[in-house]
């Protein structure tokens, strides 16, 4: 179903509840992201392996999958002897097109940068072909081919409880930008055997993954013996994932907190008839953003974060 505008929201609600759940809180000082030293600020450290290498210098790479995850629906709580105050937050981010172009602009960034570093990037339209990647295209949970322009959205799964990989706990919703018309090559099964080993192996190509999970709150909380109290604050946070074969990449300070001016803070709404993704929706209060501001913000994260891990790994070749 196609999105023509993600709708920013936030609604809370209050419930007991039988448990709590777990919550973040930080504060940043307004930070300019062009004069940070990603590697250094967040500890991340980079190793290749001989044999790797060998490969990236000599062989070809595949970008298998690139995305911008942004959460859409939060949830925390605070709990006392009496039960539990929870906040749902709801937030569609930005209109598609922006921040579609964002996506967009950040791929190809990503991708002459790694370019740049040595390394010799393929479209995978020949390696979908092969016999491996047939093979595994018709396994539950893959998707194997080009991507759409429509982003995609997902719900936590009854046994996850939240939307794995993002660096806040609480996400309920989240919905994941790609850039456009490129190849795909994924599963989402947690135990995938063999799935992404053998396409490299039998066809001599390195494969490398990228993933940027955005949040947009945290909850602020305080409890007694009777009564409890919770807040609910606009702040963005980044959590990267990087994925190259043969490469270990790690960062001992994560998820990255971002400036958070883009918040034009809380207003009272009439939302009754609102719709969000097809489902009619109620609340009071609405948590409005600046568009232009959220876009910037993440666009300047992550375009220097990708610039000094590129740059980092271009070094350790």
């Amino acid at each position: 179903m196609k999105i023509k505008t993600l709708l920013l929201l936030a609604i809370f609600t209050v419930a007991l509840l039988p448990t709590s759940m777990a919550k973040e809180k930080k504060t940043v000082e307004k930070t300019k992201w062009e004069t940070v030293d990603f590697m250094d600020k967040y500890k991340g450290k980079i190793k290749v392996s001989g044999g790797a290498k060998k490969n990236l210098q000599q062989n070809q790479s595949f970008i298998r999958d690139y995305a911008i995850g942004n959460a859409l629906v939060m949830k925390g709580s605070e709990s006392n002897a009496k039960g539990s105050v929870f906040s749902e937050v709801f937030f569609g981010g930005i209109p598609q097109e922006p921040f579609q172009q964002m996506v967009e602009e950040l791929y190809q960034q990503f991708t002459e940068g790694i370019s740049g570093a040595g390394l010799t990037i393929t479209d995978g339209d020949e390696l979908l072909k092969s016999a491996w990647a047939v093979k595994k295209s018709g396994d539950k949970g893959s998707w194997i081919g080009k991507t759409g322009s429509d982003p995609i959205p997902v719900k936590a799964s009854i046994m996850d409880a939240v939307v794995p990989g993002f660096g806040v706990w609480g996400v309920k919703e989240a919905v994941y930008f790609r850039p456009v018309n490129k190849n795909v090559y994924m599963t989402d099964k947690k135990v995938y055997g063999t799935f992404y080993q053998n396409l490299s192996a039998q066809n001599g190509v390195s494969l490398i993954a990228v993933y940027y999970n955005l949040t947009f709150a945290w909850f602020d909380g305080g409890r007694g013996y009777k009564t409890s109290r919770l807040e609910t604050k606009p702040a963005l946070s980044i959590q990267p994932t990087v994925v190259i074969d043969g490469v270990t990449i790690t960062f001992g300070e994560l998820p990255i907190w971002g400036n958070n001016d883009w918040s034009m803070g809380l207003t009272e709404t009439d939302l009754n008839k609102l719709e969000y993704f097809g489902l009619a929706t109620s609340g009071e209060y609405a948590l409005q953003a600046n568009a232009d501001k959220y876009i910037a913000e993440v666009k300047a994260i992550i375009s220097n974060f990708q610039t000094d891990l590129i740059q980092a790994l271009k070094e350790e070749l």
